[in-house]
């Protein structure tokens, strides 16, 4: 009897008993196929001794096995001791390995049984809870189930790609939505799936088990597949239903036995409706036991009376049962619904106070100093408002400060309307992160709490209502979570289990989860500069899964260089604030005295005291740190009676006062450093206190630099007593205790404690004191971790600081490695100052690293100061007094061989009275910057008008704040003087004055150079010119200057040119008024042989400069393309006079016969002739035909022409010229001429080579080639590729060319091509060529009679409907490697091209290509002809057009091919 899976009325509840059952269902079909694979997992993790037991393999204590409630019994192990086993260990770290996570159950398994019991292994795949007793698969629920093939990295093998993507943990992931619908199922409120649910649970259910690498296979997925599908169309036999019923229930008894929970209304209806199953059942059989024997007894008289009666008495028992059963369901469900609303609500309101009451006694009050953490005051006591703006972050990813934040509107709400359920909030270390992030969650607590606090005036942030619409707020600091990814765990590790016992714990987590999803909820991510991921895990930061969009809004403090992470996208920051300290420093002091000044002492005179220290010590910069503020306020206040308080204004002498200020506390006896005794460090010398205890400072610096340096990142900060008593021992952790430097906090969950330093800047400060001591560190150590971490050398920074105040030797090893490190990120990342005409947030970070690391040796005294740094930006607009100028120039002096890149922006209005550092006695009014030792140089940016450039000839000085010197070198006193800027690929000058002898040395320099450089001038004054945009780009005696369009030439131009070593000259200038100077210039370039010039029009200042010259080519256009012949006289006598022009090309307006006039007769040997964009219109035949016989020793001509005409071919006609190129207009010839065409080349008696670009392959063009006795043919259409539709013409044509010895051709795809048998070279470009083509092109070669040598380029790619399919460069290789195995065969090269990725992880036209050989092939040569080979540029832009974007790689192959009669 089938379609009775309708067990009741309610069509939801029905759903949810489908889907009890449906889970069974799957969980059966995957249980053969686990135990096969749990197999193989077996036996790759290999076999146990069988006699160790789990308790002998984990140390004790371990999270979360031991809890030593007892001081010498732990539950866990028992009497079992750890004993090492290397069998049993390799299995155990071997299961590990397996694991997704790293995390085995290891309650659950047994590990005696490991060695025989693969279900052993198993179940340390298993969740950690409920199911230790399970001795099978069948046993296992799915649950158990799926979380093994989720944790187990094994089933990666067996499952295909679709079921782990995205990966696990991901919501998305169609295994842990299996694993989510089980969630769903157990964990209902009112038992109900609706319709769409069920669908979709199905379809999910139904697709893992049709997974196709292996369960598409196995019978029982098979047979489970059948069963859903039954189940779901209502085709289940009503038998069969009641034994998977039954099956839902057991599972659910032993599920309850193993702890699980399920809400109390599943189990009740699971229940009842199992029971009304069973009567059911029971009342059929009854039914049908009567019926049959009334039927006997009646069987005559009365059977069908008493069959209708029997049948209707049942029919409405049944309905009246049913009915019965509903409205009882529905009372009771309805009952349930209120009773557990009013207690979510109930706890709820609990969960707030008790929530409010934790935040009272933990954040509400704050140590008014690091150094004394018990004397703690209420937050509102000294609480500051912070100095918080708001940056905007641009399009092109740059972040601009924008406007203050006071209140917190403008934190959570921008315009009024939109929410910012994203905020960031970033800060230097003790900048106030944390204290904000208190004070917010203070005022939340209780806005209304009356404060002991000084009224304060300009209060900011006082509007508590909008933080008050949160329900919730949960204040995290991720430092003590690390490696914790999911900021669920997190809260329940830091809220939870703090406020609640053992017992109560994870029904909180449950009512959490509850919370989370349905009130509006704010969590306060604290230091996520001082989390870390666990390894393994690319997360940036904890991930927010569980919190909806729409209920949650997060807030995550920072150090800015964390947020500078290319993985925390722009697009998740809704608002991004920077706190820069508190806004007013001299309130802040008298907040923080009135707590601790004594009452006899003027509070008002003390602040201003302080204050007035502060500015002469010049440490104003310290109200950006409130904490070292307080720090300075607090010493000042414990040394006021004391003859001298604080002690100049290097961070090093601050923290050895603050260092001497704690030692104290442990230590009070004095001693002092003395000649015989003398310090470690230069800023320890005066102290007194240091050096009875300089031993605890060694060891606890020993301490700070191990532990900041640990391999384990998350364990740098927040530490056990099992790690620091590997650097110190009891007695060193009490003194350290004692003094304050570093803090305890016991953990309720474990024995061990929570240990930090005092403040992570005091424990960098240590760290760089044992540097300091032992330099080889920097080696053994630093070099290490700086490697294993990509932004490690930012995240040291502060240590190098300190560093370079206490061993400035070893700074400069160090800042070597960081800058280097610096160089390969921004490298990886494809950032240079070209790209990007900025520097990057990691050049600029690191060079204020190195200016603070300078500026801080400079404070101590330190000599041989040799920090290195090879990107500088020198803005001196932001520098009001110079001393950025000063210092980075200092920096400057000993980089500068090494420097890659140097930026200088500086105005006028830069105060010229530049103030030196403590280096120089005196100050100093300009800074110089000298480029002629910069060998390694690459990008040069110069703006402002307060730069001068100045090269050695130049006797003029200057009062602007900085000179540039392009060449100190003294040519007399130096024979071999080393080059100028051998390296430099771009200069950019802007808004400077600069002498033309300058100029002139710089064009000089540029000259010499081996690669392509560019110089940009913008608004450049030189000599009373303003040159307002031009481009110069130099290589080898090359030079090309383009002007701004519809601007003169500038007059200093020719100045500047006039007699430099120039041997091709390319000019771009639109009016030409100084022709005397042009033409006394150009004379002087006596090794000029090329000149190129683009004017606006024809003029005859022109031709008078060009007349006379001793060039060799010349080529003529106008600025748009065409140039109009006006003055034919003058072109004429010009052209005529240039007696050792050999090559002359031409781009015309228009024909013309004054065209004609000027070049008859000229003794040029090339020439080039084209029209306004591209190709002119031959109107003028005769005059042309006259003109070009009358140039008796032409031999190569290149003609672009509007279309076909019988006029050019007419004028073609006869020519004794050798090489011939032909395109159309935009690259397009259409061939309407054949007859025409045919005629004319065949006059062409002495033409052997011809190059032909076509509109696009017609009959046409292989009749005109037909019979021709070329040598060298190169063909190509307007695509640059040929796609050639008749291929048996073209085959005829070519295999006509019997004279015909190299061949050139570049097509779309490749076709058969019959060659001519005197073919010697071949070149073939093909934008696709799939791997089969390219073994019949070879074969093609093989059949000639003659060696033949070919050059082979193509696209790794197909076309598919004319888009581009990409195919596996390794498709080709086996190609390759078949081809070396014949003898008449030779590769002589084999190189696979990949387009690389641009700065955006794109592929486009501009997308460099990376060359990589194949190992066995002997590469004949790296340069070759191609360059020459129209061809081969055709195929190179074509495959980087947007057409051909999908090809990522191609390949270059060089091949002899010897017939094999002569191998």
């Amino acid at each position: 009897m089938a379609a009775n899976t309708h067990l009741i009325g309610d069509k939801e509840t029905n759903n949810w008993f489908k889907a009890c059952i449906g889970l069974n269902v799957t969980k059966e079909g995957l249980t053969n196929f686990l135990c096969a694979e749990l197999q193989k997992v077996h036996t790759v993790v290999g076999r146990s001794c069988g006699n160790c037991p789990i308790e002998n393999l984990i140390q004790c204590p371990t999270n979360p096995y031991c809890n030593k409630r007892k001081r010498n019994y732990c539950p866990f192990h028992k009497s079992q001791k750890p004993q090492p086993c290397p069998i049993c260990d390799n299995v155990k770290h071997n299961i590990i390995l397996q694991h997704r996570y790293g995390g085995p159950s290891w309650r659950n398994t047994r590990a005696e049984k490991w060695a025989l019991n693969y279900w052993e292994i198993g179940k340390c795949y298993l969740p950690p809870d409920g199911y230790s007793s399970i001795s099978s698969v069948q046993e296992s629920d799915c649950n158990g189930v799926i979380s093994i093939m989720l944790n187990c990295l094994h089933f990666q093998t067996c499952l295909s790609p679709l079921c782990l993507s995205p990966p696990p943990p991901d919501k998305q992931c169609p295994l842990e939505k299996v694993r989510q619908i089980g969630r769903d199922v157990r964990h209902t409120s009112d038992c109900k799936v609706t319709d769409a649910d069920l669908q979709d649970y199905f379809k999910t259910l139904s697709t893992l088990l049709a997974d196709p690498p292996c369960l598409q296979q196995d019978p029982s997925a098979i047979i489970a597949c059948t069963r859903l599908s039954d189940l779901q169309n209502d085709r289940m036999s009503f038998e069969e239903l009641g034994k998977l019923l039954k099956e839902v229930n057991q599972t659910l008894e032993e599920a309850k036995k193993t702890g699980k929970r399920f809400s109390k209304i599943a189990e009740r209806t699971l229940s009842k409706h199992l029971q009304k199953l069973d009567a059911t059942n029971q009342l059929g059989l009854i039914r049908l036991k009567k019926k049959t024997t009334v039927g006997e007894q009646r069987l005559h008289s009365k059977t069908k009376f008493g069959e209708h009666r029997l049948e209707r008495k049942t029919q409405f028992g049944a309905q009246r049962i049913e009915s019965s059963v509903q409205h009882g369901i529905e009372r009771m469900q309805q009952a349930a619904n209120k009773t557990a609303q009013a207690d979510y609500e109930r706890d709820v309101a609990d969960f707030r106070r008790r929530l409010v009451e934790h935040y009272n006694d933990t954040s509400s009050n704050v140590p008014l100093s690091v150094l004394d953490q018990s004397l703690d005051k209420r937050i509102t006591d000294i609480y500051a408002t912070p100095k918080m703006h708001r940056f905007d972050i641009a399009s092109d990813g740059k972040r601009v400060k924008k406007d203050i934040v006071l209140t917190y509107k403008d934190l959570f709400y921008t315009d009024d309307t939109k929410s910012n359920r994203r905020v960031y909030v970033q800060g230097e270390p003790g900048s106030g992160k944390s204290t904000f992030s208190a004070k917010l969650v203070h005022d939340w607590c209780d806005e209304n709490r009356p404060s002991t606090a000084a009224p304060n005036k300009n209060a900011s942030f006082d509007d508590v209502l909008i933080i008050q619409n949160f329900q919730f707020i949960f204040f995290l600091s991720l430092g003590e979570s690390r490696g914790q990814t999911e900021v669920t765990h997190i809260i329940k590790q830091q809220i939870i289990d703090t406020m609640y016992s053992d017992e109560k714990r994870d029904v909180m987590y449950t009512l959490l989860l509850r919370i989370i999803e349905t009130e509006i909820c704010l969590v306060i991510r604290d230091g996520l500069d001082e989390w870390v991921a666990p390894d393994g895990s690319n997360l940036a930061e904890p991930s927010m899964a569980g919190f909806p969009k729409d209920k949650c809004a997060v807030l995550t403090t920072s150090r800015p260089w964390k947020l500078a992470d290319e993985r925390i996208k722009n697009s998740r920051i809704d608002i991004l604030v920077e706190i820069e300290g508190i806004s007013d420093s001299y309130t802040f002091s008298e907040r923080v005295l009135r707590c601790i000044l004594d009452k006899s002492k003027d509070l008002m005179t003390t602040a201003w005291e302080i204050e007035s220290f502060i500015e002469e010590r010049r440490l104003t910069w310290l109200s950006n740190s409130p904490m070292l503020y307080t720090l300075v306020i607090c010493t000042w206040v414990d040394t006021m009676e004391e003859e001298e308080h604080l002690n100049g204004s290097s961070l090093c002498a601050l923290y050895t006062t603050f260092l001497e200020s704690l030692c104290k506390k442990a230590n009070d006896t004095t001693g002092f450093f003395n000649d015989l005794n003398p310090p470690h460090v230069k800023c320890f010398s005066k102290t007194s206190y240091l050096r009875p205890i300089i031993q605890n400072v060694d060891v606890m610096s020993k301490a700070a630099f191990h532990i900041l340096f640990s391999p384990e990142k998350e364990k740098s900060i927040v530490f056990n007593d099992q790690e620091l008593s590997n650097y110190l021992t009891p007695s060193e952790q009490e003194f350290a205790l004692k003094a304050g430097l570093i803090s305890k906090r016991k953990n309720k969950r474990t024995l061990n404690s929570s240990i930090s330093f005092i403040h992570k800047s005091m424990q960098e400060f240590l760290a760089a004191y044992h540097i300091a001591l032992n330099a080889h560190l920097i080696d053994d150590v630093i070099s290490g971790y700086l490697g294993r971490h990509s932004d490690a050398y930012l995240d040291i920074s502060q240590v190098f600081i300190f560093l370079c105040g206490l061993n400035i030797s070893a700074a400069n090893k160090l800042s070597g490695i960081m800058n280097e490190q610096s160089c390969i990120m921004n490298e990886h990342n494809n950032i240079n100052m070209i790209d990007m005409n900025k520097f990057s947030y990691e050049y600029d970070t690191f060079q204020s690293i190195i200016e603070a690391g300078y500026t801080e040796a400079v404070s101590n005294d330190q000599t041989g100061i040799l920090l290195r740094l090879s990107h500088f930006d020198i803005d001196g607009n932001f520098d009001i007094d110079g001393n950025n100028l000063m210092v980075m120039n200092n920096i400057w002096r000993e980089n500068k061989s090494n420097a890659l890149a140097l930026e200088i922006h500086v105005d006028d209005e830069t105060d010229h009275a530049i103030h030196s550092s403590s280096t120089h006695s005196e100050p100093i009014s300009q800074v110089e910057f000298d480029l002629s030792s910069c060998l390694n140089l690459k990008d040069l940016v110069l703006s402002g008008s307060g730069i001068h450039l100045q090269d050695s000839s130049s006797s003029v000085s200057s009062t602007l704040p900085v000179c540039i010197v392009l060449n100190s070198a003294n040519p007399a006193k130096c024979a071999d003087p080393p080059p100028l800027l051998p390296c430099i690929e771009w200069i950019e000058l802007e808004d400077i004055t600069c002498s033309s002898t300058w100029l002139r040395s710089l064009f000089s320099t540029l000259l010499t150079l081996e690669q392509n450089a560019v110089c940009e001038l913008r608004k450049v004054s030189c000599q009373g010119t303003f040159i307002l945009s031009a481009t110069l780009s130099c290589l080898k005696k090359t030079l090309a200057y383009k002007s701004y369009p519809n601007l003169q030439e500038c007059d200093v131009l020719w100045e500047v040119l006039h007699g430099l070593n120039i041997k091709s000259l390319s000019l771009d200038t639109s009016v030409i008024n100084c022709a005397d100077m042009m033409s006394q210039s150009l004379l002087s370039l006596t090794h000029l042989d090329t000149l190129s010039i683009k004017v606006g029009f024809d003029d005859s200042g022109l031709w008078q400069a060009l007349r006379g010259l001793n060039i060799i080519s010349l080529s003529l256009s106008g600025l748009y393309g065409g140039l109009s012949v006006d003055y034919t006289d003058s072109m004429s006598q010009s052209l005529s006079s240039l007696t050792h022009l050999d090559t002359l090309s031409i781009e015309v307006e228009d024909d013309s016969p004054f065209l004609w006039e000027a070049l008859h007769g000229l003794n040029i040997i090339s020439l080039s002739l084209s029209g306004l964009y591209g190709g002119f219109s031959v109107d003028y035949a005769d005059s042309m035909s006259q003109s070009l016989s009358s140039l008796t020793h032409l031999d190569t001509l290149s003609i672009e022409v509007e279309d076909d005409s019988p006029g050019l071919w007419e004028a073609l006609h006869g020519l004794n010229i050798k090489s011939l190129s032909l395109r159309g207009r935009y690259g397009k010839l259409n061939v309407n001429y054949a007859d025409s065409i045919s005629q004319s080349l065949l006059s062409l008696t002495h033409l052997d080579t011809l190059s032909i670009e076509v509109n696009d392959d017609s009959p046409g063009l292989w009749k005109a080639l037909h019979g021709l006795n070329i040598k060298s043919l190169i063909l190509s259409d307007r695509h640059g590729y040929l796609n050639v539709k008749h291929a048996e013409t073209t085959a005829q044509s070519l295999s006509s060319l019997k004279q015909l010895e190299k061949l050139s051709i570049f097509l779309r795809t490749y076709i058969d091509i019959k060659l001519p048998q005197s073919l010697k070279y071949l070149n073939i470009y093909c934008v696709t060529l799939l791997p089969s083509e390219l073994h019949e092109l070879v074969g093609t070669l093989s059949a000639c009679t003659r060696t033949v040598e070919s050059k082979l380029e193509f696209g790794c790619a197909s076309f598919n409907d004319a888009r581009v399919k990409s195919i596996p460069p390794e498709e080709y290789i086996s190609i390759q490697q078949e081809l070396g195995t014949l003898n008449h065969v030779a590769v002589k090269r084999f190189r696979i091209l990949h387009r690389r990725k641009n700065n955006f992880c794109e592929y486009d036209a501009a997308s460099p290509w990376s060359v990589r050989g194949i190992g066995g092939v002997q590469d004949d040569k790296t340069d070759d002809d191609n360059v020459n080979d129209v061809a081969y540029k055709s195929f190179v832009t074509a495959t980087a057009d947007s057409i051909s974007n999908g090809i990522i790689n191609r390949i270059a192959m060089r091949l002899l091919i010897t017939p094999s009669s002569n191998s």
